[in-house]
């Protein structure tokens, strides 16, 4: 099904003043999908090396080879969707990707054999790989070229901050409780921060909304200013 332009007008559009331009709104909400998702995946899994090998007994070599699948598969996902997400658009990849990586991150607390352990994490980096970087790029690229780099420098304020904040409070999940513990609560962290923002907030093409890339010399598109429960029944929950 084709979106019409008003369609396409995501929910927090409605509710930014006229006077900010809505890339940066965009600019945040990348952010914010990097802090979950960098946070959880990249950093995450390195708090997990040591408890795993207390819980399990696996050496360390073992479990950095998951690791390493991770970012190597990661990587080669990344490089084989963004093609199709340059052409297509980001948001049914990265719904499937968020959704899945929430699972997969959950799925660490139950593994108990190595095997599991490198599915798992196998299942997160395809997820990732199909959820953050890539598209992140692929949106801010079309909101943004004369600011591109400050704009990226915006989005990509949630990697650092992913480390600084999630590391230590994941610690001492498994601190408290283990694994077990640790890994559903970030699973959860990853659904219930980031599917929002992709629902609700981004959106891939400043032009599907009437605007121009960096805010210049734009009209912005003439919406209803609907409310939060009127546009949760009626607006599509996926884009094309």
């Amino acid at each position: 099904m084709t979106l019409t332009p008003a369609e396409r007008i995501p929910l927090a559009y409605r509710f930014v003043t006229s006077n900010i331009y809505y890339g940066w709104v965009i600019a945040v909400g990348c952010a914010v999908l990097m802090f979950v998702g960098v946070g959880v995946g990249y950093y995450g899994l390195a708090v997990y090396v040591s408890p795993l090998q207390d819980e399990h007994g696996w050496s360390s070599t073992a479990i950095s080879g998951a690791t390493g699948l991770y970012f190597s598969l990661g990587g080669l996902t990344a490089a084989i969707v963004g093609p199709y997400i340059d052409r297509k658009g980001p948001f049914r990849f990265m719904v499937v990707g968020i959704i899945t990586n929430a699972l997969a991150a959950s799925a660490i607390g139950l593994v108990d054999s190595l095997w599991q352990l490198y599915l798992v994490y196998g299942v997160m980096a395809v997820a990732f790989g199909i959820s953050s970087a890539v598209a992140v790029n692929a949106i801010m690229t079309r909101w943004f070229v004369h600011r591109r780099a400050r704009a990226m420098s915006v989005s990509a304020t949630g990697v650092s901050v992913g480390g600084v904040i999630l590391s230590p409070v994941i610690a001492r999940m498994v601190d408290a409780g283990g694994i077990a513990l640790a890994a559903p609560v970030t699973g959860a962290l990853v659904l219930i921060v980031g599917l929002p923002v992709i629902l609700f907030v981004l959106a891939f093409d400043p032009r599907e909304m009437g605007l121009k890339p960096d805010g210049l010399n734009f009209t912005p598109p003439a919406v209803n200013r609907a409310t939060l429960s009127d546009e949760v029944q009626l607006r599509p929950w996926t884009r094309p």
